[in-house]
């Protein structure tokens, strides 16, 4: 499976839930957890002010002004739920069970454990 170029925490994240001799099930479920991975990056940017698309100034024909921010929070969230969601699904395939959820709750526990 084709990650691409990666980042070194991108590659990271990718090292700890995949290897090369994994079914292509969860190398195609850690190509989307690195995909959501590198949108949660890019909106975090957004909302620590590094990256200048998040908001612009409207000026009312009244004379106010105001910040218009974008949706970036709402998404961030988004994404940050789908990762969870990918991370749950590969612990799942990986204890060979995909019908059960988490026993403990913790989506990422078990995930580039040595065992």
């Amino acid at each position: 499976m084709h990650f691409g170029e990666l980042t070194p925490d991108e590659q990271a994240l990718r090292d700890a839930i995949c290897s090369e001799s994994d079914p292509e099930s969860i190398q195609a479920l850690a190509l989307e957890a690195v995909r959501a991975f590198r949108r949660l990056n890019g909106l975090d940017s957004v909302l620590s002010g590094d990256a200048e698309t998040w908001f612009h100034i409207v000026k009312r024909e009244s004379g106010d002004v105001f910040l218009n921010v974008s949706s970036a929070m709402g998404e961030s969230a988004r994404q940050a739920t789908v990762l969870r969601h990918l991370l749950a699904e590969i612990r799942r395939w990986r204890d060979g069970d995909v019908t059960r959820g988490p026993a403990d709750g913790d989506d990422t526990a078990g995930l580039g454990d040595d065992e």
